[in-house]
């Protein structure tokens, strides 16, 4: 899966992808859960390749089409998976949603 979680305090943004698992420490989501994170959306693919195909594509359209930098360091993501931060000030949800969405429409055509 793909997904978008927020963090109040920070006022950040963060996509990823992950696996259902049985096993929560394996799950990235529930990783972030226990750092105050919350999630906003998660989108179902086949395979992990898929997801990962749509998530480097997100992130070249927000890093080099948008110019919009990590906002995150590894100091405050102990969890790790800095690298997939916005500040939330730049770009809102709905309009990152709008993004994946086209990256998904586009990727399934």
């Amino acid at each position: 899966y793909l997904y978008v979680i927020k963090h109040e305090r920070y006022g950040a943004l963060k996509i990823g992808i992950g696996n259902e698992s049985s096993n929560q420490k394996s799950d990235r989501i529930s990783t972030h859960l226990r750092y105050n994170w919350v999630v906003l959306k998660k989108w179902q693919f086949k395979t992990g390749a898929q997801a990962y195909f749509i998530e480097q594509q997100i992130l070249t359209t927000l890093r080099i089409d948008m110019g919009i930098p990590q906002f995150l360091s590894k100091e405050q993501m102990p969890q790790r998976g800095e690298t997939e931060t916005l500040d939330a000030e730049l770009m809102s949800f709905l309009r990152l949603e709008k993004i994946i969405k086209k990256v998904i429409k586009g990727y399934r055509q």
